[in-house]
Protein backbone atom coordinates (compact mmCIF):
# COMPACT_ATOMS: atom_id res chain seq x y z
CA UNK A 1 0.00 0.00 0.00
CA UNK A 2 1.13 3.61 -1.05
CA UNK A 3 0.93 6.69 1.17
CA UNK A 4 -2.41 7.72 2.54
CA UNK A 5 -3.84 11.81 2.57
CA UNK A 6 -6.34 12.23 5.30
CA UNK A 7 -9.48 14.04 5.04
CA UNK A 8 -12.58 14.79 6.85
CA UNK A 9 -15.96 15.74 5.44
CA UNK A 10 -19.52 16.83 6.71
CA UNK A 11 -22.34 15.98 4.44
CA UNK A 12 -25.31 16.18 7.64
CA UNK A 13 -26.87 19.14 9.02
CA UNK A 14 -25.00 20.85 11.40
CA UNK A 15 -22.04 18.45 12.02
CA UNK A 16 -19.35 19.35 13.97
CA UNK A 17 -15.93 17.67 13.62
CA UNK A 18 -12.77 17.96 15.97
CA UNK A 19 -9.99 16.15 14.17
CA UNK A 20 -7.40 16.15 17.20
CA UNK A 21 -4.55 13.64 15.35
CA UNK A 22 -3.30 12.26 12.21
CA UNK A 23 -0.38 10.23 13.05
CA UNK A 24 2.01 7.41 12.18
CA UNK A 25 1.66 6.57 15.59
CA UNK A 26 0.68 8.29 18.74
CA UNK A 27 -2.54 11.28 18.34
CA UNK A 28 -3.98 12.99 21.12
CA UNK A 29 -7.76 13.39 21.48
CA UNK A 30 -9.11 16.87 21.29
CA UNK A 31 -8.89 19.35 23.95
CA UNK A 32 -13.14 20.80 25.62
CA UNK A 33 -15.03 22.31 22.62
CA UNK A 34 -18.33 23.38 22.97
CA UNK A 35 -20.68 21.63 20.24
CA UNK A 36 -23.72 23.49 18.71
CA UNK A 37 -25.73 20.49 20.05
CA UNK A 38 -25.53 19.50 23.74
CA UNK A 39 -22.74 16.27 23.99
CA UNK A 40 -20.46 15.52 26.71
CA UNK A 41 -17.03 17.02 26.46
CA UNK A 42 -14.03 15.85 24.37
CA UNK A 43 -11.62 13.84 26.98
CA UNK A 44 -8.72 15.28 28.48
CA UNK A 45 -5.61 15.16 26.37
CA UNK A 46 -2.96 11.73 27.18
CA UNK A 47 0.27 11.47 26.05
CA UNK A 48 -0.86 8.26 23.83
CA UNK A 49 -3.34 6.65 21.67
CA UNK A 50 -6.53 6.32 23.33
CA UNK A 51 -6.91 2.31 24.41
CA UNK A 52 -3.90 1.11 22.11
CA UNK A 53 -1.08 -0.22 24.03
CA UNK A 54 2.46 0.18 22.57
CA UNK A 55 4.78 2.57 22.28
CA UNK A 56 4.05 5.28 19.45
CA UNK A 57 6.33 7.96 17.69
CA UNK A 58 3.80 11.05 17.10
CA UNK A 59 4.44 12.12 13.62
CA UNK A 60 1.29 14.62 13.45
CA UNK A 61 -1.22 15.96 15.97
CA UNK A 62 -3.67 19.09 15.16
CA UNK A 63 -5.93 20.36 18.57
CA UNK A 64 -7.39 23.29 16.43
CA UNK A 65 -6.74 25.77 19.30
CA UNK A 66 -6.21 28.68 17.25
CA UNK A 67 -8.56 30.68 14.68
CA UNK A 68 -6.78 29.68 11.01
CA UNK A 69 -6.85 26.44 9.34
CA UNK A 70 -3.01 24.87 9.51
CA UNK A 71 -1.32 24.79 6.84
CA UNK A 72 -1.14 20.83 6.92
CA UNK A 73 -5.19 21.24 5.56
CA UNK A 74 -6.65 22.28 2.32
CA UNK A 75 -10.30 23.31 2.72
CA UNK A 76 -12.66 21.72 -0.02
CA UNK A 77 -11.61 18.86 -2.83
CA UNK A 78 -8.83 19.22 -5.65
CA UNK A 79 -9.25 22.99 -5.10
CA UNK A 80 -10.72 25.35 -3.61
CA UNK A 81 -13.86 27.67 -3.14
CA UNK A 82 -17.09 25.54 -4.30
CA UNK A 83 -15.24 21.95 -5.31
CA UNK A 84 -17.29 19.02 -6.69
CA UNK A 85 -17.66 15.54 -4.79
CA UNK A 86 -15.47 12.78 -6.58
CA UNK A 87 -18.53 10.59 -6.44
CA UNK A 88 -21.35 11.70 -8.98
CA UNK A 89 -23.98 10.14 -7.01
CA UNK A 90 -23.30 12.13 -4.19
CA UNK A 91 -26.03 15.38 -3.53
CA UNK A 92 -23.79 17.90 -2.59
CA UNK A 93 -21.03 20.22 -3.44
CA UNK A 94 -18.00 21.46 -0.89
CA UNK A 95 -17.96 25.24 -0.14
CA UNK A 96 -14.81 25.93 1.89
CA UNK A 97 -16.63 28.84 3.35
CA UNK A 98 -18.72 25.97 5.81
CA UNK A 99 -14.83 25.04 7.30
CA UNK A 100 -14.30 27.25 10.18
CA UNK A 101 -12.39 27.42 13.78
CA UNK A 102 -14.23 29.44 15.95
CA UNK A 103 -11.36 29.29 18.41
CA UNK A 104 -13.68 26.81 20.72
CA UNK A 105 -10.82 23.50 19.89
CA UNK A 106 -12.75 21.99 17.46
CA UNK A 107 -12.77 22.17 13.13
CA UNK A 108 -15.92 23.18 12.40
CA UNK A 109 -17.31 21.31 8.96
CA UNK A 110 -20.53 22.85 8.54
CA UNK A 111 -23.18 20.83 6.03
CA UNK A 112 -26.97 23.02 5.02
CA UNK A 113 -29.98 21.89 2.76
CA UNK A 114 -29.14 24.84 0.32
CA UNK A 115 -28.29 24.26 -3.24
CA UNK A 116 -24.53 24.88 -4.67
CA UNK A 117 -23.73 24.62 -7.94
CA UNK A 118 -20.24 22.70 -8.84
CA UNK A 119 -18.82 21.31 -12.46
CA UNK A 120 -21.66 22.86 -14.47
CA UNK A 121 -24.17 20.96 -12.25
CA UNK A 122 -26.24 22.20 -8.96
CA UNK A 123 -27.36 20.01 -6.17
CA UNK A 124 -29.49 20.09 -3.34
CA UNK A 125 -27.37 20.61 -0.38
CA UNK A 126 -23.98 21.80 0.72
CA UNK A 127 -21.18 20.19 2.50
CA UNK A 128 -17.98 20.56 3.87
CA UNK A 129 -14.27 19.06 3.66
CA UNK A 130 -10.59 19.35 4.79
CA UNK A 131 -7.72 17.15 3.40
CA UNK A 132 -3.79 16.99 3.62
CA UNK A 133 -3.60 16.16 0.12
CA UNK A 134 0.22 16.98 -0.96
CA UNK A 135 1.11 18.19 2.67
CA UNK A 136 0.64 15.33 4.45
CA UNK A 137 0.62 11.60 4.06
CA UNK A 138 1.10 8.02 6.16
CA UNK A 139 2.21 4.43 5.12
CA UNK A 140 2.15 2.98 8.26
CA UNK A 141 1.15 3.65 11.96
CA UNK A 142 -2.19 4.81 14.26
CA UNK A 143 -4.36 7.46 12.66
CA UNK A 144 -7.21 8.49 15.71
CA UNK A 145 -9.58 11.47 16.00
CA UNK A 146 -11.53 12.60 18.37
CA UNK A 147 -15.31 14.06 16.47
CA UNK A 148 -18.83 15.14 17.75
CA UNK A 149 -21.36 13.64 14.93
CA UNK A 150 -24.84 15.24 14.94
CA UNK A 151 -28.18 12.75 15.67
CA UNK A 152 -31.02 12.34 13.01
CA UNK A 153 -33.28 10.84 15.58
CA UNK A 154 -31.66 8.22 17.97
CA UNK A 155 -28.95 7.32 15.47
CA UNK A 156 -25.84 8.34 13.78
CA UNK A 157 -26.55 11.38 10.93
CA UNK A 158 -26.17 10.25 7.15
CA UNK A 159 -23.01 10.93 5.59
CA UNK A 160 -19.89 12.32 8.10
CA UNK A 161 -16.75 10.43 7.13
CA UNK A 162 -13.19 10.44 8.89
CA UNK A 163 -10.92 9.07 6.26
CA UNK A 164 -7.79 8.58 4.23
CA UNK A 165 -7.16 7.95 0.68
CA UNK A 166 -4.28 6.87 -1.27
CA UNK A 167 -2.49 8.94 -4.13
CA UNK A 168 -3.47 6.84 -6.89
CA UNK A 169 -7.25 5.79 -5.71
CA UNK A 170 -8.55 2.89 -6.31
CA UNK A 171 -4.89 1.27 -6.74
CA UNK A 172 -3.43 2.58 -3.41
CA UNK A 173 -6.78 1.86 -1.31
CA UNK A 174 -9.17 4.44 0.75
CA UNK A 175 -9.29 3.79 4.51
CA UNK A 176 -12.59 4.52 6.22
CA UNK A 177 -11.47 4.81 9.68
CA UNK A 178 -15.60 6.20 10.31
CA UNK A 179 -18.49 6.48 8.00
CA UNK A 180 -21.76 7.36 8.94
CA UNK A 181 -23.81 4.83 7.19
CA UNK A 182 -27.84 4.27 7.59
CA UNK A 183 -27.28 5.46 11.15
CA UNK A 184 -23.85 3.37 11.89
CA UNK A 185 -20.55 4.11 12.31
CA UNK A 186 -18.80 1.99 9.64
CA UNK A 187 -15.31 1.28 9.11
CA UNK A 188 -14.36 -0.18 5.54
CA UNK A 189 -10.61 -0.60 3.48
CA UNK A 190 -11.59 -0.49 -0.09
CA UNK A 191 -8.69 -1.64 -2.06
CA UNK A 192 -8.61 -3.67 -5.59
CA UNK A 193 -8.35 -6.86 -4.03
CA UNK A 194 -11.29 -5.87 -1.85
CA UNK A 195 -13.51 -4.54 0.95
CA UNK A 196 -13.37 -5.75 4.08
CA UNK A 197 -14.94 -3.48 6.75
CA UNK A 198 -18.43 -3.62 9.39
CA UNK A 199 -20.36 -1.33 11.33
CA UNK A 200 -21.07 -0.76 15.02
CA UNK A 201 -24.77 -0.23 15.95
CA UNK A 202 -26.22 1.52 18.88
CA UNK A 203 -26.35 5.54 19.24
CA UNK A 204 -22.77 6.68 18.77
CA UNK A 205 -23.79 10.36 18.40
CA UNK A 206 -21.74 13.20 20.59
CA UNK A 207 -18.21 13.28 21.08
CA UNK A 208 -16.64 9.76 20.29
CA UNK A 209 -13.24 8.31 19.44
CA UNK A 210 -12.81 6.47 16.44
CA UNK A 211 -8.73 5.16 15.35
CA UNK A 212 -7.39 2.90 12.85
CA UNK A 213 -4.10 0.89 12.82
CA UNK A 214 -2.63 0.04 9.36
CA UNK A 215 0.45 -2.02 9.43
CA UNK A 216 2.77 -4.23 6.86
CA UNK A 217 2.29 -7.84 6.78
Amino acid sequence: MKRLKVAATALAAGALVAVPAIAEAVAQPARPAQPAQPAAAPQAATAGPTGVAGNWTKKFADEFGGTKLADTWTPGWFGSGVTAPINGDEQACYDSRQVSLPGDGALHLKASARPSTCDGKTKPNTGSLVNSNGKFHYRYGLVEWRAYIPPSGTRMANWPALWSNGENWPTDGENDTMEGLGGNACFHFHSPSGGPGNCAAGNLTGWHTYYVRVWQH
